[in-house]
């Protein structure tokens, strides 16, 4: 005889949207380097010596690479750990 309550499950499947990972992780790495340049023009700006205007680059130029590369990473790790659970 079956069961005339049957079990419901605990969390609802959703449906799993397919999604561009080296669009958003492009996108978001340029989001990153673009406020790692407003960083390190503002670093540039307060300096206490005169190192011109190349000195967003050529002082400060590391800040843009890791603020992109941080921004980078973030999103593809949070794409590859949605891939994970949307396989589980």
């Amino acid at each position: 005889m079956a069961n005339p309550h049957p079990i419901q499950p605990l969390v609802p499947e959703t449906i799993y949207h397919s999604k561009d990972a080296l669009n958003s992780s492009v996108h978001h790495g340029l989001i990153g380097g673009a406020a790692g340049f407003f960083s390190a023009a503002i670093q540039n700006s307060l300096s206490k010596t005169n190192v011109g205007s190349m000195g967003v680059f050529t002082r400060h130029g590391v800040t843009i690479g890791t603020y992109g590369t941080s921004c980078h990473l973030e999103s593809s790790n949070s794409l590859s750990a949605e891939l994970l659970t949307s396989i589980t």
